[in-house]
């Protein structure tokens, strides 16, 4: 284990799992919860001096302690402050107040190895000081969301975790219906597994029963219907599968994704 990491991103999903990780490595072999501080950024209690006190403090019965900070983007805006007031008061007598971000930049520099300090943010400012050091010493740990190309292989992985196989065609259309977020597109794995039953494949039909209402024969049915300009019957369908949950959300987006199979399709027969 490192002494600092920086966990940066804006995917709570991969954040929750490094954090969580992290946590669970640093308190094995002791008392949990009983080496450990955690502060968020705005709370009156959470100062840079105060986190840095934490991480100074040595562990008792335990090899380690674990100090947690999320929301250190709060502190962008005072780090700003600062130099700005720094600016203001050149050649006048005292000493504005330095930024946390810089004191934190200060401890990395030479941190307690004792202690495992865990800065979160879901983004800071490249230049920072804290994001130099965290890149130049390789404690950055970055955490951003996932493409929409690499999602269907990341379903795939997770179903597969789970003791599901699921074909490549059905992760996409996932994809497509339940993403980006991979909280929400997790979510929807595991209430899928439970469905389908152990070691049985996710399909096409559990998709459609269990995260959406749309069968995907339906979503051709309705793509004919529109081409052919017959409005009558593509209204009775719509009524029976719009779902005003959520706004008809994942009908739209399994008509993109079946539009997108046309595209592909067509392109293919032209040879491009």
């Amino acid at each position: 284990l490192r002494p600092v990491y920086l966990v940066l991103g804006e995917e709570r999903l991969l954040v929750d799992r490094v954090v969580s990780a992290l946590r669970e490595a640093t308190q094995k072999g002791g008392i949990a919860g009983f080496n450990e501080d955690k502060f968020t950024v705005g709370e009156a209690s959470a100062t840079a001096g105060a986190v840095i006190g934490a991480a100074k403090s040595l562990p008792m019965m335990a090899k380690l302690r674990y100090v947690m900070v999320r929301g250190l983007d709060r502190w962008e805006k005072k780090s700003d402050d600062a130099d700005e007031a720094a600016e203001t008061t050149k050649g006048k007598k005292g000493k504005p107040e330095s930024s946390p971000l810089d004191d934190l930049a200060d401890y990395v520099k030479d941190p307690v190895p004792s202690t495992v300090m865990v800065l979160v943010s879901p983004k800071l400012n490249g230049v920072r000081r804290l994001v130099t050091a965290a890149k130049k010493g390789g404690f950055i740990v970055n955490c951003e969301q996932l493409s929409r190309q690499a999602l269907p292989g990341w379903i795939e992985a997770t179903a597969k975790g789970k003791g599901h196989a699921i074909s490549a065609e059905v992760a996409d259309y996932l994809a497509e219906i339940a993403g980006p977020d991979l909280g929400y597109v997790n979510d929807a794995i595991e209430r899928l597994s439970l469905f389908v039953g152990q070691k049985q494949p996710i399909t096409e039909d559990a998709v459609a029963l269990i995260v959406t209402r749309v069968r995907q024969s339906t979503v051709w049915e309705l793509i004919d219907l529109l081409g052919k300009r017959r409005l009558a019957p593509v209204l009775g369908t719509l009524a029976d599968v719009y779902d005003p949950r959520d706004g008809g959300l994942k009908l739209l987006g399994a008509l993109t994704w079946s539009i997108r199979q046309l595209v592909k399709f067509e392109s293919a027969l032209r040879g491009e």
